[in-house]
């Protein structure tokens, strides 16, 4: 009986060590995924364009990639011990991170806009904060460069082709959502130059200013009608179906048939008109809409 005891309590302590073993061979394989994810990690943030900056609840950077080495003219080591400039949590109470920021960064006497995203880390224990920063000052300058450009041609009062284009680009998108199409309307006042050369620049004016009264009687204040140059025009009629192009080239044509019976007239006012059709499910450029639009004029 003592005997059968002994080796019942050896296979109990075997089975002990065995399933200790097991479960030290697990716990290590764990921690060696662990440390493989942490080098792939790593890896990844090491070949980022994005600067990335690794700092604790202090603000006190403890690792920091080479694009952030770039962006702040400083050696990583340097960097390391040292308090980030930028607020990435709430403080107190909380520590919550910032998302989105927009901040400076002067540099060689000169100021760069960063984006810096921020997200929360956890690590063995300890909060940190990972700190995404990129350089967008080409872009910052570039909308500053479009917001100084007018949209509207100054003699007209219409959108001008940068309106055109900057408008179509949205409206694109929208009828890409709702899946509805819409036409782009050139329309060109054929006898212009003999206006122009016959009765002078005051009459051929006053044919640009006619012209643009009859597209904006003609078209819905939800068009674009816009002044590319010269005597060429352009509409955007938005959501309209493709078997309305007869039915707005009439209306058009109909409108400049009134505007010429009206007695005391100097000249008559004779159009072309071309159309191209953006179809929503096979979306293509506002160049090539004009193109095709061109192209449809002299058909």
């Amino acid at each position: 009986m003592i005997i059968i005891n002994t080796f019942a309590c050896c296979a109990k302590v075997y089975a002990d060590a065995k399933m200790e073993q097991k479960q030290k061979d697990i716990l290590g394989q764990t921690f060696r995924k662990a440390g493989d994810k942490e080098n792939l990690f790593l890896q990844i943030v090491a070949h980022m364009d994005d600067a990335v900056v690794i700092v604790d609840r202090n603000g006190i950077i403890h690792s920091a990639n080479p694009a952030a080495e770039k962006m702040f003219s400083r050696p990583i080591d340097d960097m390391i011990g040292d308090k980030f400039q930028y607020t990435v949590h709430s403080g107190k109470p909380g520590f919550r991170p910032i998302p989105y920021q927009k901040v400076e960064l002067q540099r060689g006497g000169n100021t760069s806009f960063i984006e810096m995203h921020v997200r929360e880390l956890k690590f063995h224990g300890d909060t940190f904060f990972m700190a995404s920063c990129r350089d967008i000052t080409e872009l910052v300058k570039l909308r500053e460069e479009k917001e100084e450009l007018p949209l509207f041609d100054e003699f007209t009062g219409l959108y001008n082709k940068r309106g055109l284009f900057t408008l179509s680009q949205y409206q694109m998108k929208l009828a890409e959502r709702s899946k509805k199409g819409m036409f782009l309307i050139m329309v060109d006042i054929n006898n212009f130059p003999k206006i122009n050369s016959i009765l002078g620049q005051e009459e051929s004016n006053k044919a640009l200013l006619e012209m643009t009264e009859i597209l904006q009687n003609t078209f819905r204040s939800s068009d674009i009608v816009a002044h590319i140059e010269g005597s060429e025009f352009a509409i955007i009629a938005v959501g309209a179906l493709r078997s309305s192009a007869q039915a707005l080239e009439n209306r058009l044509l109909k409108n400049v048939v009134e505007r010429n019976n009206k007695p005391g007239r100097k000249y008559r006012l004779s159009v072309s008109t071309g159309m191209a059709y953006f179809d929503p499910e096979s979306p293509t450029s506002i160049e090539e809409l004009i193109e095709r639009a061109r192209a449809d004029m002299l058909v």
